[in-house]
């Protein structure tokens, strides 16, 4: 049994295990590093000896976009493709211009206050800011994390955000761009309309597969979403589609389709009662 607070245990085996806190990682969650040895007492000087070392290798001795980039690399695996590039976007094109030259315990709360005046001085919106600066908050946890104690993680003072009015068609406009679709209709013009009578997002228009669509249950089926995105170490292309899961959980969902709607879809079957590609299937 472990002595409280010491956390070394006596093993099957016989051998003695000390645990000792190592880290964290992007979650927040502890990683732990462990020592063994044959007695109790080597043990808990192992576990002395390891705690020293962690707590003298802990200081941020690296550059501040080596961290980014580390940050980022850690994680790649946990998000979606689109959202990667858009860290990717906002480190290199914002934060990593601004804060290079930084020594890591000058980035405080002051510092992120001109910069966030700088953001909104170059015209960048009030939302895309709070985005970037979110994104410099995640780093500075990590770093926080990773230090052990030694950065002290400062508070950011967003800017507040207000957003525009959107702009929506008027009765008479949404009835002149029916009429318009409706006229010679083809794929691409079904497609516009199907967006203005569900309310589907573009991506998830592109994606859509005639399989998804079901006339005799009069609904739609949201399941994927398509966006062009960066490409990275590409000498090729500098985009390309990617076809992934929707925005959200919530985003995934089943369209009831008006009478109206299940008759357009109807009027795009062929004879040989066969739909017709969509114009953006794949």
């Amino acid at each position: 049994m472990a002595k409280r607070g010491e956390n070394i245990y006596k093993r099957k085996d016989m051998r003695w295990e000390g645990r000792y806190i190592k880290g964290h990682d992007i979650s927040g969650k502890v990683i732990f590093g462990y020592v063994y040895a044959r007695s109790y007492a080597e043990a808990k000087d192992k576990l002395i000896a390891a705690k020293a070392s962690y707590k003298n290798n802990t200081s941020l001795t690296k550059s501040f976009g080596a961290y980014c980039n580390e940050w980022l690399e850690v994680c790649k695996n946990r998000i979606k493709q689109s959202t990667y590039v858009k860290y990717h976007n906002i480190i290199n094109k914002h934060i990593k211009p601004y804060f290079q030259n930084y020594d890591l315990h000058f980035i405080d709360t002051v510092s992120i206050s001109y910069f966030t005046d700088r953001l909104l001085d170059e015209n960048i919106s009030p939302k895309s800011a709070r985005d970037i600066l979110s994104v410099l908050n995640s780093i500075l946890k990590y770093l926080n994390r990773q230090s052990s104690s030694s950065f002290i993680l400062p508070e950011i003072v967003y800017p507040a955000n207000h957003p525009k009015d959107i702009r929506v068609l008027s009765v008479e406009e949404q009835t002149k761009l029916v009429a318009f679709l409706l006229c010679d209709m083809d794929n691409i013009k079904f497609g516009i309309l199907l967006t203005l009578l569900t309310g589907m997002r573009i991506g998830e228009i592109c994606a859509l597969k005639w399989a998804d669509i079901s006339v005799d249950d009069g609904t739609i089926t949201v399941s994927r979403s398509m966006q062009r995105l960066q490409c990275f170490n590409d000498e090729i292309s500098k985009t390309k589609v990617v076809v992934s899961s929707t925005k959200s959980r919530s985003s995934q969902r089943i369209i009831p389709l008006t009478a109206y709607t299940v008759s357009l879809c109807k009027q795009m079957q062929c004879k040989d009662n066969k739909f017709r590609f969509m114009p953006f299937d794949y």
